[in-house]
């Protein structure tokens, strides 16, 4: 995670806060001017989706053996 340039953001804000303002500055720019990627989003949305489908399949085969019985 110390990868993510919302990282360095933050920690250029953290330990620059008491020295010199424009360095804060430039981290909240930082942070401001950051864009989340649209395919983890849409990754998100797919697994998100699929799991819910997995969860239908499993409920109707469990009824489907319950009626069987």
């Amino acid at each position: 995670m110390s990868y993510l340039p919302v990282v360095d953001a933050i920690k250029k804000i953290l330990y620059a806060a008491e020295v010199d303002a424009s360095i804060v500055e430039e981290g909240q720019a930082m942070l401001l001017n950051q864009e989340k990627p649209a395919v983890d989003v849409e990754e998100y949305k797919t697994q998100k989706r699929k799991s819910i489908i997995n969860v239908d399949v499993v409920a109707s085969d469990t009824l489907s053996i319950l009626m069987l019985m």
